[in-house]
């Protein structure tokens, strides 16, 4: 599993830092009462013979050594949170934790990874949400505005034409009105679902409004947007399906090509006034911005 980033930017923690602060407590903690006792028996009892004395101390050199290893052992968990949090912060890649850890240290270290996993699951759930209109499943005018510059700078670059087509629902003011709000956000989810069936892979549509829908072609000119507003139109006026209102629904089209020359904010002043001549001409219309 690799989430989409990293839930923190914190300094890398060193394993061996913490480690060699245990080992040297224990270290400490082993050879200054052995030392003690040796130097109490050399003043006690200076006849004590000089092997014995090497024999407590060889001793103490294996038992310091055992406990060195048996420390490494105890530490091996923290060794294993560190590489987990250090490859997390690095690259945002969740390393699985070994199964035969199973004591109360392993366990915490365990449910400490399951709490970052989820927690990461949660931030990128959060952030698709974030760029949805619940309603409708498309995606919403503020994530849309930004992936909208996006594209237009890159058409800007290579030269490739985009045409954008803004269209909203016939009458859907009056759709509430007299039906209510749950009828027409069925017509929303319809008209949106009708839309994104007759565009091409690679172009997008996104909820731009209340009733008002923003379609991205790329790689067209007018007579691409043409054909894409047609399949819309008849699929409204002639498919089998329905939506849970069974009301006969309607649209009405602006479109307008993008000049390299120009700003968004240009842009949508062709879109808004060919939006606007569209619905002068009557339902269902289609007004390019030429």
């Amino acid at each position: 599993m690799k989430p989409s980033a990293p839930l923190t930017t914190a300094k890398q923690i060193d394993p061996q830092h913490f480690a060699g602060k245990v080992l040297g407590v224990a270290v400490v903690a082993t050879l200054i009462p052995t030392l003690a006792l040796t130097v109490t028996l050399l003043e006690s009892r200076p006849e004590t013979p000089r092997a014995a004395l090497g024999l407590i101390l060889a001793i103490v050199v294996v038992v310091a050594g055992i406990a060195y290893f048996e420390i490494r052992k105890l530490l091996r968990p923290v060794d294993v949170l560190t590489r987990f949090v250090n490859t997390f912060v690095a690259t945002g890649e969740l390393i699985e934790v070994p199964e035969e850890m199973d004591d109360e240290l392993n366990g915490l270290i365990r449910n400490t990874r399951n709490a970052i996993v989820r927690l990461d699951l949660a931030n990128r759930e959060l952030a698709v949400v974030s760029r949805l209109d619940i309603l409708t499943g498309l995606s919403n005018r503020a994530f849309s505005t930004q992936r909208l510059e996006q594209d237009l700078a890159r058409a800007r670059r290579s030269g490739t034409p985009v045409t954008i087509i803004t269209t909203d629902i016939d009458g859907f003011k009056r759709i509430n009105d007299q039906y209510g709000i749950n009828v027409g956000d069925a017509c929303l989810r319809y008209v949106a679902d009708v839309a994104k069936s007759c565009i091409r892979e690679g172009d997008w549509i996104s909820r731009w409004g209340a009733d008002e829908f923003l379609i991205m072609l790329w790689d067209a000119k007018y007579s691409n947007a043409e054909e894409v507003i047609n399949r819309i139109r008849h699929k409204l006026a002639t498919s089998e399906e329905t939506h849970d209102a069974g009301i006969n629904l309607s649209a009405s089209f602006g479109f307008a090509q993008y000049s390299p020359t120009e700003s968004s904010q240009d842009l949508f002043l062709k879109l808004d006034a060919a939006l606007t001549r569209a619905k002068k001409f009557g339902c269902g219309q289609s007004s390019s911005a030429q």
